[in-house]
């Protein structure tokens, strides 16, 4: 069976493509070739988990968080003042994008709710 790697869609950039070869694929393929032939080529995947949905969620926030352009600061204080004022409107638009993620899918297991709030991320 052929590496689990994927070509990205055309329309994403690389940086942001989820077609990529990922942590989770890597270890499916290694644990089981069938459990990934069936998870990542025909598309058989079990039910989505709220730290499924979140982990590509925070990665996709932190991600638009290093490409805003940082204003002119003079000291490496001020420089993280001002990442810091991004995390929580960050947070919360990954959260809120993560319920409607998990609420949308076909197939979810577990309580989205129980598992994170904006009190516990920020």
């Amino acid at each position: 069976m052929a590496m689990p790697a994927q070509i990205p869609p055309e329309a994403q950039s690389i940086g942001r493509a989820r077609g990529r070869l990922s942590a989770s694929s890597l270890t499916t393929f290694r644990r089981c070739e069938k459990q990934w032939f069936l998870n990542y080529r025909i598309g058989l995947r079990g039910p989505l988990s709220p730290p499924q949905v979140m982990g590509i969620e925070v990665e996709d926030a932190f991600c638009s968080i290093l490409m805003h352009r940082a204003p002119p600061v003079d000291s490496l204080e001020e420089l993280e003042e001002w990442v810091h004022s991004l995390v929580e409107e960050h947070a919360s638009k990954a959260l809120q994008q993560g319920k409607a993620t998990f609420d949308d899918a076909m197939w979810n297991k577990g309580d989205f709710d129980d598992s994170f709030h904006m009190q516990k991320v920020s």
